[in-house]
């Protein structure tokens, strides 16, 4: 049968058949005993991704089983759990536990269904109570030495009890582990001009980020690019982009939303800031 769409699937993940039944493990056990794996929701060559259930709580769990020393998405696969086991807070995708076992990663995470919020028109109001949770959730990674490299309503799933979570940790940097420039990474429309130049990646990137977010939220068929990714590439450090961005700002309705939005796309010292007022948004 075909598995719940799943957000955390990488480049080496095939989408189920619906034909395909549970595989002969290719892996030893390497499941934590306390849970229990369940239906099989894809795989490659590189692992396999089943939906589990940790027997002490009830809890449905997503449970990847990477195998070491495989190519690149594998790679990422394993940077990525390894980033969000260092992560923890409500309104960021939940990591229960990571660990490498017989020549395999065993990674337990929030088995997370949802629509993103591109995909979901939210109204304002609600919007703002949104933006202040995820403003304290892109405080804390960034806290954590974190950069998540492509924060966007994409790459935000809201969980059943509408609570927003941010998803996809595949482009992102452990300051702590970083030992050259990773390069360019990330969905141009929503990278800080310092992305685009291939600067060091700083947490205000992901607050520049949340920032297009929230005027994307507002005005979807209205944010700045058009023409392709080279001419965005080119307005980001221009300042074209941010400029258009700004006049756009004028015309959203919330004087209080409409100046937050301002210090998040404005210079880098002003972000983090305006991260930590977020809460004024909704009182």
């Amino acid at each position: 049968m075909t598995g719940p769409a799943v957000t955390w699937q990488t480049s080496w993940l095939k989408s189920p058949d619906p034909a395909e039944t549970l595989p002969s493990p290719q892996h030893p056990n390497v499941v934590p005993d306390d849970v229990t794996l369940g239906e099989y929701l894809g795989g490659g060559t590189q692992g396999a991704v089943y939906a589990g259930r940790v027997r002490s709580t009830g809890l449905v769990v997503a449970v990847k089983v990477i195998r070491s020393g495989g190519d690149e998405g594998a790679a990422q696969a394993i940077r990525e759990a390894g980033i969000g086991a260092k992560l923890r807070h409500p309104n960021v995708l939940r990591v229960f536990g990571y660990q490498q076992v017989a020549g395999f990663h065993v990674v337990v995470m929030e088995f997370l269904q949802g629509d993103n919020l591109a995909a979901c028109p939210v109204p304002l109001p609600e919007a703002k109570v949104l933006l202040a949770r995820l403003a304290d959730a892109v405080l804390a990674i960034g806290r954590a030495r974190v950069v998540h490299r492509d924060i966007k309503p994409a790459n935000i799933i809201r969980r059943a009890d509408g609570e927003p979570v941010i998803v996809d940790f595949g482009t992102a940097v452990d300051l702590d582990a970083l030992t050259k420039n990773p390069g360019m990474a990330g969905t141009p429309l929503y990278m800080a001009p310092e992305a685009v130049t291939s600067g060091w990646p700083e947490p205000s990137w992901d607050a520049y980020s949340l920032g297009v977010t929230a005027v994307a939220l507002w005005a979807p068929t209205r944010l700045p690019g058009g023409g392709g990714v080279t001419q965005v590439l080119m307005a980001k450090v221009s300042g074209d982009y941010d400029r258009e961005l700004l006049e756009l700002l004028t015309q959203m309705p919330d004087a209080g939303l409409r100046a937050w939005c301002a210090d998040l796309v404005g210079p880098a010292p002003a972000r983090v800031a305006a991260l930590e007022r977020a809460r004024s948004l909704v009182g």
